[in-house]
C-alpha cells in the first residue's frame, strides 16, 4: 500500500501525458523521462448536419452547447429543467445534447436544440460556449475551437480539467454536478460570454493549433527505446526473443526464426535457450505502512520465538543423533579385535559428545 503509488517514479517509467502544454504546461521538476505531448486529435469526419439543426443554428444568436455524454444521471428530468431554467435566466440559446441519458423535452421553444450524435469537432464550432461533464477528449475538442468552457464534473480526472480551464481563463470554476443550480450555472455561462473568457480560450487554441499531437506522441514512444536491447545480434532488423548461453560463458540475444535455424542445424541446444527479458524489473519494498510493518515484526517475533522453544529439545536430539551415527561408522570402518573392551554408545549421554 505505501510501494505501490510510487513504483512507476522508482523504476522511472516513461509516461507520455497526452494534453496540450498550452493547458498544462510540464512542471519543471518532471524528470526527462516524462513528456507531455499535446491532445490527441482524430482527422474530423465528413458531416452534413440536418436541416433542423442547420436551420436552428440559422435562426439566431450562436448558442451554447450543453452536454454531459456518457455520463448517466440518476434523475435526467431534474437535471433538464435546471437546464432549461437556466437558458432563460441567461437569456441564451442553447443545443442540448442528448447523450445517454437522454436529455430531451417537449415545448421547449424556439431557443433550445436537442440534438443526437455529432462531432464535436463540427459543432463546436457553430457554437458561443461549450458546458460539458469534463471529459478529456470534450475538452480538448471545445478549447481547440477556442471555446469558453464550463466544466460540471462528476467523477474521475474531470475537476482537474475544470481546474486547469479555471486557472488558463477560459471558463468559471468547475460546478460539482450535486452543487448545481440554476443561478450557478447562469452565472458561469454569462462568464464564459465574456470577452476576457473568449480571449483566454483563443489564446489557447491558437497554441493547441501548432502542436502536433500525434507524432510526438510516437516520438516520445520512440525516443525512450532502447534499441540496443530491443534487438536480434545477428539480425538487427528483428527483435529479440530468446537468449541462448554459449559455451564461452556469454550469451546473446537472438530472433525466434534464428533460434530455429540454429535448432534446426543442430548449433545449440534447446535447453541453452531462455526467454529473453529486455526490461528486467524488479520491485524492492522500501517503505513499510503502520498495518504491514507492525504485522511483519509480530510474525518475525513469532518465528523467532518458536524457532527458539523447539531447539530447546531439537538442538540436544541433533547433536546426539550425529553421535551415534558418527560412532557407528566408526564401528564399520575397524571390527574391533576378540577380546577387546566395547564401549557402549549409550553409556555416554549427548552432552558429553557436545
Amino acid at each position: 500500500m505505501s510501494e505501490a503509488p510510487f513504483v512507476a517514479e522508482t523504476l522511472r517509467i516513461p509516461y507520455t501525458y497526452c494534453w496540450s502544454p498550452a493547458l498544462v504546461p510540464k512542471p519543471s521538476d518532471w524528470a526527462d523521462h516524462i513528456d507531455v505531448s499535446g491532445f490527441i486529435f482524430r482527422n474530423p469526419p465528413q458531416y452534413n448536419p440536418p436541416a433542423d439543426l442547420a436551420n436552428f443554428l440559422q435562426a439566431g444568436t450562436p448558442p451554447v452547447y450543453i452536454g454531459f455524454g456518457s455520463i448517466v444521471i440518476a434523475e435526467p428530468e431534474v437535471l433538464l429543467r435546471k437546464i432549461l431554467d437556466t437558458v432563460k435566466e441567461a437569456g441564451v440559446r442553447a443545443i442540448i445534447s442528448k447523450g445517454w441519458s437522454e436529455l430531451s423535452g417537449q415545448d421547449t421553444g424556439d431557443d433550445v436544440f436537442f440534438v443526437g450524435d455529432c462531432p464535436h469537432e463540427w459543432l463546436f464550432q457553430h457554437v458561443s460556449a461549450v458546458v460539458h461533464h469534463g471529459g478529456a477528449g470534450t475538452t480538448a475538442a471545445g478549447l481547440l475551437c477556442g471555446r469558453p468552457t464550463t466544466i460540471i464534473p462528476f467523477f474521475g480526472d474531470q475537476p482537474f480539467w475544470g481546474e486547469r480551464i479555471a486557472a488558463s481563463g477560459a471558463g468559471p470554476f468547475p460546478i460539482h454536478h450535486q452543487k448545481l443550480s440554476v443561478s450557478n450555472l447562469a452565472e458561469a455561462i454569462k462568464f464564459c460570454l465574456t470577452p476576457e473568457a473568449s480571449a483566454a480560450a483563443a489564446r489557447i487554441a491558437e497554441q493547441m493549433r501548432t502542436e502536433t499531437g500525434v507524432e510526438a506522441a510516437a516520438a516520445s514512444f520512440q525516443r525512450h527505446l532502447n534499441l540496443q536491447t530491443l534487438c536480434c545480434d545477428i539480425i538487427p532488423s528483428r527483435p529479440a526473443v530468446y537468449d541462448i548461453d554459449l559455451r564461452s560463458g556469454k550469451s546473446i540475444k537472438v530472433s525466434a526464426a534464428v533460434a530455429g535455424i540454429l535448432l534446426k542445424h543442430e548449433r545449440t541446444q534447446a535447453k541453452r535457450i531462455k526467454l529473453y527479458e529486455a526490461n528486467k524489473i524488479r520491485i524492492e519494498n522500501r517503505r513499510w505502512d503502520p498495518f504491514s510493518s507492525a504485522a511483519s515484526s509480530i510474525l518475525a517475533l513469532s518465528y523467532d520465538t518458536v524457532t527458539a522453544i523447539n531447539g530447546i529439545w531439537y538442538e540436544p536430539y541433533k547433536v546426539h543423533r550425529d553421535a551415534e551415527n558418527e560412532a557407528r561408522a566408526k564401528g564399520d570402518q575397524s571390527q574391533p579385535s576378540e577380546g577387546s573392551s566395547k564401549v557402549s554408545n549409550s553409556s555416554k549421554s549427548c552432552w558429553d559428545y557436545a
